[in-house]
C-alpha cells in the first residue's frame, strides 16, 4: 500500500482522484463519496484529465476524459495492486497445534532475555508456526523438536550458557529493521538434517549478542 500511494504522490494525485480517474475510465460512479468538482480540478492541473469540446451540442454539460499521462497512471496503479499478495496462513486449528507449541516452549529455561520472557504462551508461537511451516514446508514437528533441542544443548554446553539465548517466539521467527524475516529455527532445522550443526553454530556465535530478542 505504501508504494501506492507514493506513486499517486509522485504524480500529484489524491486518493479521491484516483477514483475519479477509475470513473472516468470503466464508467462507474461513486460521486456520492467525494468532492467531484475539486478533485477534477486538481487532474486537470496536473495533467492527468483533460475537458472534452462540447461546443455546438444542444444543452452541452462538462464532460472529461483521462489524457495518455492519466491513462498511464491508472495502469501502473493496477499492476502495482496486482504484485501485493495478502499473506497466507494455514488452515490448522490452534487446538490441533496446542500440544508440538506447549512441547516446543518446554525445551527453553525459563527467566527473561532483554527483558522478555524467554517461553511464551502458545498462542503467542501459534501465528508464527503459522509463517514457520508456510515458509518451510520441507520440516516436520519432530524436524523443530530436534532442532531446539540442539539449540539449547549447545547453549548449555558453550561457556556464555544462556547468556545470549534467543526468545522462544524470535527463535522460530523474527522481523528484522530491514523488513525483512529471518528464522533461527529454519537454520538450525537445516543444520540438523545436513549434520552441520558444528558450522551453524560457529557461524552465528559472533552475531548472538546483537540478536538474542
Amino acid at each position: 500500500m505504501k508504494e501506492y500511494f507514493e506513486l499517486l504522490m509522485t504524480n500529484g494525485v489524491t486518493p479521491n482522484g484516483a477514483m475519479v480517474m477509475l470513473m472516468l475510465q470503466s464508467k462507474l460512479v461513486y460521486s456520492n463519496y467525494l468532492n467531484l468538482s475539486v478533485e477534477i480540478h486538481r487532474l486537470k492541473l496536473s495533467g492527468h484529465v483533460y475537458e472534452v469540446d462540447n461546443r455546438g451540442k444542444v444543452n452541452p454539460a462538462p464532460s472529461y476524459e483521462l489524457t495518455l499521462k492519466g491513462t498511464h497512471l491508472l495502469r501502473d496503479s493496477e499492476q502495482m495492486m496486482m504484485k501485493v499478495k495478502p499473506r497466507k496462513k494455514l488452515n490448522v486449528p490452534f487446538e490441533h497445534w496446542e500440544e508440538n507449541i506447549t512441547q516446543f516452549i518446554a525445551l527453553f529455561p525459563a527467566g527473561t532475555q532483554g527483558g522478555q520472557p524467554i517461553r511464551c504462551s502458545p498462542k503467542t508461537l501459534y501465528p508464527r508456526f503459522q509463517w514457520f511451516f508456510l515458509e518451510n514446508p520441507e520440516y516436520s514437528w519432530q524436524d523443530v523438536f530436534e532442532a531446539g533441542r540442539a539449540y539449547i544443548q549447545f547453549l548449555e554446553s558453550s561457556p556464555e550458557q544462556f547468556k545470549y539465548i534467543s526468545t522462544a517466539k524470535y527463535f522460530v521467527m523474527r522481523e528484522e529493521r530491514t523488513r525483512s524475516t529471518s528464522s533461527k529455527l529454519a537454520d538450525w532445522c537445516n543444520s540438523v538434517k545436513e549434520g552441520t550443526v558444528s558450522d551453524i553454530v560457529n557461524h552465528g556465535k559472533k552475531s548472538w549478542e546483537e540478536d538474542v530478542v
